[in-house]
Protein backbone atom coordinates (compact mmCIF):
# COMPACT_ATOMS: atom_id res chain seq x y z
CA UNK A 1 0.00 0.00 0.00
CA UNK A 2 1.80 3.55 -0.69
CA UNK A 3 0.29 6.76 0.88
CA UNK A 4 -2.46 4.35 2.87
CA UNK A 5 -4.50 4.90 -0.46
CA UNK A 6 -2.96 2.91 -3.54
CA UNK A 7 -2.95 -0.98 -3.19
CA UNK A 8 -0.20 -2.87 -5.67
CA UNK A 9 -1.92 -5.53 -7.64
CA UNK A 10 1.47 -6.65 -9.79
CA UNK A 11 4.29 -5.21 -11.35
CA UNK A 12 3.76 -4.57 -15.03
CA UNK A 13 7.13 -2.82 -16.41
CA UNK A 14 10.57 -1.95 -15.38
CA UNK A 15 12.44 1.04 -17.18
CA UNK A 16 16.14 2.23 -16.97
CA UNK A 17 14.21 5.69 -14.77
CA UNK A 18 11.51 3.73 -12.93
CA UNK A 19 9.15 0.45 -11.88
CA UNK A 20 5.68 0.70 -13.26
CA UNK A 21 2.98 -0.98 -11.16
CA UNK A 22 -0.63 -1.27 -11.41
CA UNK A 23 -2.53 -0.56 -8.42
CA UNK A 24 -6.11 -0.06 -7.00
CA UNK A 25 -6.69 3.76 -6.43
CA UNK A 26 -8.58 2.92 -2.81
CA UNK A 27 -10.07 6.90 -2.45
CA UNK A 28 -11.57 6.79 -6.11
CA UNK A 29 -11.97 3.48 -6.73
CA UNK A 30 -10.18 3.11 -9.44
CA UNK A 31 -7.06 0.98 -11.58
CA UNK A 32 -3.73 3.12 -11.65
CA UNK A 33 -0.42 2.86 -12.97
CA UNK A 34 2.14 3.94 -10.16
CA UNK A 35 5.28 5.23 -11.58
CA UNK A 36 8.42 4.78 -8.85
CA UNK A 37 11.58 6.56 -9.66
CA UNK A 38 14.51 4.85 -9.20
CA UNK A 39 16.83 6.91 -6.92
CA UNK A 40 20.18 6.27 -8.58
CA UNK A 41 18.36 6.83 -12.21
CA UNK A 42 17.00 10.76 -11.21
CA UNK A 43 19.24 13.66 -10.34
CA UNK A 44 19.83 14.40 -6.42
CA UNK A 45 19.57 18.61 -7.41
CA UNK A 46 16.91 19.45 -5.58
CA UNK A 47 15.86 22.26 -7.86
CA UNK A 48 15.77 19.21 -10.40
CA UNK A 49 13.07 17.07 -8.10
CA UNK A 50 11.49 20.59 -7.18
CA UNK A 51 10.77 21.43 -10.88
CA UNK A 52 9.65 18.44 -11.88
CA UNK A 53 6.96 18.36 -8.92
CA UNK A 54 5.75 22.01 -10.02
CA UNK A 55 5.11 20.28 -13.78
CA UNK A 56 3.47 17.49 -12.37
CA UNK A 57 1.00 19.56 -9.97
CA UNK A 58 0.38 21.89 -13.23
CA UNK A 59 -0.58 18.79 -15.62
CA UNK A 60 -2.61 17.26 -12.89
CA UNK A 61 -4.91 20.05 -13.09
CA UNK A 62 -5.17 20.18 -16.95
CA UNK A 63 -7.18 17.87 -19.54
CA UNK A 64 -6.53 16.20 -22.95
CA UNK A 65 -7.86 13.40 -24.57
CA UNK A 66 -4.67 12.45 -25.76
CA UNK A 67 -2.94 13.42 -22.51
CA UNK A 68 -2.38 10.58 -19.60
CA UNK A 69 -3.75 12.10 -16.73
CA UNK A 70 -1.64 12.80 -13.73
CA UNK A 71 -3.54 11.77 -10.16
CA UNK A 72 -0.65 12.59 -7.70
CA UNK A 73 2.84 13.20 -7.08
CA UNK A 74 4.36 11.79 -3.99
CA UNK A 75 7.26 9.98 -1.94
CA UNK A 76 7.25 6.37 -0.77
CA UNK A 77 9.93 5.40 1.05
CA UNK A 78 12.27 8.25 0.41
CA UNK A 79 11.27 7.66 -3.60
CA UNK A 80 8.98 9.60 -5.85
CA UNK A 81 6.57 8.28 -7.26
CA UNK A 82 3.50 9.17 -10.05
CA UNK A 83 0.05 8.02 -9.91
CA UNK A 84 -1.48 8.36 -13.27
CA UNK A 85 -4.20 7.27 -15.78
CA UNK A 86 -3.99 3.24 -16.49
CA UNK A 87 -3.99 2.96 -20.05
CA UNK A 88 -5.69 -0.70 -21.59
CA UNK A 89 -3.10 -0.21 -24.58
CA UNK A 90 0.20 -0.81 -25.94
CA UNK A 91 2.86 1.90 -26.87
CA UNK A 92 4.04 3.04 -30.54
CA UNK A 93 7.65 1.27 -29.51
CA UNK A 94 6.00 -2.05 -29.26
CA UNK A 95 4.41 -1.38 -32.80
CA UNK A 96 7.22 -0.16 -34.35
CA UNK A 97 9.18 -3.32 -32.65
CA UNK A 98 6.83 -5.74 -33.58
CA UNK A 99 6.91 -5.12 -37.12
CA UNK A 100 3.57 -3.37 -37.66
CA UNK A 101 3.22 -1.50 -40.84
CA UNK A 102 0.96 1.57 -39.79
CA UNK A 103 -1.05 2.88 -43.41
CA UNK A 104 -0.16 6.55 -43.85
CA UNK A 105 -4.05 7.51 -43.17
CA UNK A 106 -2.96 5.84 -39.78
CA UNK A 107 0.02 7.56 -39.57
CA UNK A 108 -1.14 11.36 -40.12
CA UNK A 109 -3.68 10.58 -37.83
CA UNK A 110 -1.30 9.97 -35.25
CA UNK A 111 0.73 12.61 -35.58
CA UNK A 112 -2.52 15.23 -35.95
CA UNK A 113 -3.49 13.80 -32.51
CA UNK A 114 0.10 14.26 -31.02
CA UNK A 115 0.27 17.86 -32.30
CA UNK A 116 -2.88 18.60 -30.55
CA UNK A 117 -1.79 17.59 -27.93
CA UNK A 118 1.52 19.45 -27.42
CA UNK A 119 -0.01 22.44 -28.95
CA UNK A 120 -2.66 22.22 -25.80
CA UNK A 121 0.27 21.74 -23.51
CA UNK A 122 2.79 23.86 -24.64
CA UNK A 123 -0.04 26.45 -24.39
CA UNK A 124 0.63 25.58 -20.63
CA UNK A 125 4.35 26.06 -20.70
CA UNK A 126 4.82 22.90 -20.23
CA UNK A 127 7.06 20.99 -22.70
CA UNK A 128 7.73 16.83 -22.69
CA UNK A 129 11.56 16.83 -23.33
CA UNK A 130 11.73 13.42 -23.99
CA UNK A 131 8.96 12.31 -26.70
CA UNK A 132 9.46 8.70 -28.05
CA UNK A 133 7.72 6.15 -29.07
CA UNK A 134 7.81 4.73 -25.35
CA UNK A 135 6.25 7.56 -23.80
CA UNK A 136 3.02 7.02 -26.99
CA UNK A 137 0.44 4.96 -26.08
CA UNK A 138 -2.18 3.58 -28.45
CA UNK A 139 -5.27 2.74 -27.28
CA UNK A 140 -8.82 2.01 -29.43
CA UNK A 141 -11.36 3.87 -29.47
CA UNK A 142 -15.30 2.73 -30.00
CA UNK A 143 -15.32 3.11 -33.68
CA UNK A 144 -11.84 1.20 -33.71
CA UNK A 145 -9.52 4.17 -34.54
CA UNK A 146 -6.39 5.06 -33.03
CA UNK A 147 -6.19 6.70 -30.08
CA UNK A 148 -3.33 8.37 -28.48
CA UNK A 149 -2.15 9.14 -25.28
CA UNK A 150 1.17 10.67 -24.40
CA UNK A 151 2.77 10.06 -21.12
CA UNK A 152 5.68 10.42 -19.22
CA UNK A 153 5.86 14.71 -19.19
CA UNK A 154 8.72 16.25 -17.27
CA UNK A 155 10.68 12.52 -16.46
CA UNK A 156 13.29 14.24 -18.27
CA UNK A 157 13.60 17.04 -15.84
CA UNK A 158 15.00 14.55 -13.33
CA UNK A 159 16.70 11.89 -15.19
CA UNK A 160 20.49 11.12 -14.86
CA UNK A 161 21.83 10.37 -18.38
CA UNK A 162 24.98 8.93 -16.98
CA UNK A 163 22.97 6.37 -15.45
CA UNK A 164 21.56 5.10 -18.66
CA UNK A 165 23.46 1.58 -19.67
CA UNK A 166 21.79 -1.11 -21.89
CA UNK A 167 22.56 0.16 -25.65
CA UNK A 168 18.31 0.04 -26.19
CA UNK A 169 17.96 2.73 -23.22
CA UNK A 170 20.86 4.75 -24.87
CA UNK A 171 19.35 4.45 -28.66
CA UNK A 172 15.68 4.46 -27.35
CA UNK A 173 16.57 7.92 -25.92
CA UNK A 174 19.38 9.58 -27.63
CA UNK A 175 17.93 8.79 -31.04
CA UNK A 176 14.85 11.35 -30.61
CA UNK A 177 16.69 14.08 -28.35
CA UNK A 178 16.60 17.58 -30.88
CA UNK A 179 20.44 19.20 -31.47
CA UNK A 180 19.66 21.70 -28.92
CA UNK A 181 19.24 19.16 -26.04
CA UNK A 182 22.55 18.14 -26.61
CA UNK A 183 23.88 22.23 -24.91
CA UNK A 184 26.27 22.34 -27.96
CA UNK A 185 24.64 24.41 -30.28
CA UNK A 186 23.63 26.99 -27.18
CA UNK A 187 20.16 26.85 -27.99
CA UNK A 188 17.57 27.07 -25.61
CA UNK A 189 15.30 23.61 -24.79
CA UNK A 190 11.80 24.57 -25.47
CA UNK A 191 8.62 23.28 -27.38
CA UNK A 192 10.27 23.24 -30.39
CA UNK A 193 12.72 20.53 -29.19
CA UNK A 194 9.12 18.90 -28.82
CA UNK A 195 8.77 19.06 -32.52
CA UNK A 196 12.01 17.75 -33.43
CA UNK A 197 11.45 14.60 -31.85
CA UNK A 198 7.93 14.58 -33.25
CA UNK A 199 9.29 14.51 -36.48
CA UNK A 200 11.94 11.97 -35.74
CA UNK A 201 8.65 9.58 -34.64
CA UNK A 202 7.44 10.17 -37.75
CA UNK A 203 10.26 9.40 -39.75
CA UNK A 204 10.21 6.43 -37.94
CA UNK A 205 6.62 5.41 -39.01
CA UNK A 206 6.91 6.01 -42.28
CA UNK A 207 10.36 4.46 -43.30
CA UNK A 208 10.36 1.63 -40.09
CA UNK A 209 13.89 3.25 -38.30
CA UNK A 210 14.60 6.53 -36.90
CA UNK A 211 16.94 8.90 -39.31
CA UNK A 212 20.27 8.74 -37.39
CA UNK A 213 21.15 6.01 -35.67
CA UNK A 214 25.00 5.03 -33.84
CA UNK A 215 26.39 2.37 -31.91
CA UNK A 216 27.52 5.01 -29.39
CA UNK A 217 26.03 8.26 -27.80
CA UNK A 218 28.75 10.46 -29.53
CA UNK A 219 28.20 9.07 -32.55
CA UNK A 220 24.29 9.73 -32.73
CA UNK A 221 24.68 13.52 -30.93
CA UNK A 222 27.42 13.57 -34.14
CA UNK A 223 24.85 12.50 -36.31
CA UNK A 224 21.61 14.47 -34.57
CA UNK A 225 23.78 17.80 -34.73
CA UNK A 226 25.94 17.38 -38.47
CA UNK A 227 24.11 15.33 -40.40
CA UNK A 228 21.26 15.89 -42.65
CA UNK A 229 18.35 13.49 -42.70
CA UNK A 230 17.82 11.05 -45.99
CA UNK A 231 14.50 11.67 -47.35
CA UNK A 232 11.98 8.74 -46.12
CA UNK A 233 10.76 8.64 -49.79
CA UNK A 234 13.97 6.91 -50.06
CA UNK A 235 13.46 4.35 -47.95
CA UNK A 236 9.80 3.94 -48.86
CA UNK A 237 8.61 5.56 -52.03
CA UNK A 238 5.37 5.00 -51.22
CA UNK A 239 5.16 8.34 -49.37
CA UNK A 240 3.67 11.34 -50.28
CA UNK A 241 5.65 14.70 -51.34
CA UNK A 242 3.69 16.84 -48.67
CA UNK A 243 4.18 14.19 -45.86
CA UNK A 244 8.15 13.68 -46.59
CA UNK A 245 8.10 17.94 -46.76
CA UNK A 246 6.57 17.91 -43.38
CA UNK A 247 9.11 15.27 -41.58
CA UNK A 248 11.87 17.22 -43.24
CA UNK A 249 10.61 20.67 -42.03
CA UNK A 250 10.26 19.22 -38.34
CA UNK A 251 13.56 17.89 -38.54
CA UNK A 252 15.39 21.29 -39.35
CA UNK A 253 18.62 22.07 -37.24
CA UNK A 254 17.82 25.39 -36.88
CA UNK A 255 14.64 25.38 -34.05
CA UNK A 256 13.13 28.73 -35.49
CA UNK A 257 12.42 26.86 -38.54
CA UNK A 258 10.21 24.24 -37.14
CA UNK A 259 7.77 26.23 -34.96
CA UNK A 260 5.37 27.32 -37.94
CA UNK A 261 4.84 23.92 -39.62
CA UNK A 262 2.60 22.34 -36.34
CA UNK A 263 -0.47 24.07 -36.83
CA UNK A 264 -0.29 23.38 -40.69
CA UNK A 265 -0.34 19.72 -39.47
CA UNK A 266 -3.05 20.30 -36.93
CA UNK A 267 -5.54 22.22 -39.82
Amino acid sequence: MISNRYEIIRQIDEGGISKVYLANDQIEKRKVVIRILKKEAISNRIEDVIRFHNEALILSRLAHPNIANVYEVGEYESENYIAMEYILGESLYKIIKRGDRLSEEEVIDIIIQMCQALEYIHGNNIIHRDLKPGNIMITKSRDNRNQVKIIDFGLALVREYSALKKPTEIVGTFCYMSPEHFGILKRSVDERSDLYSLGIILYELLTGEPPFLGESISEIIHRQIAMTPLPPSKKNSGISETLEKIVLKLLEKEPDKRKRIMKKIIF
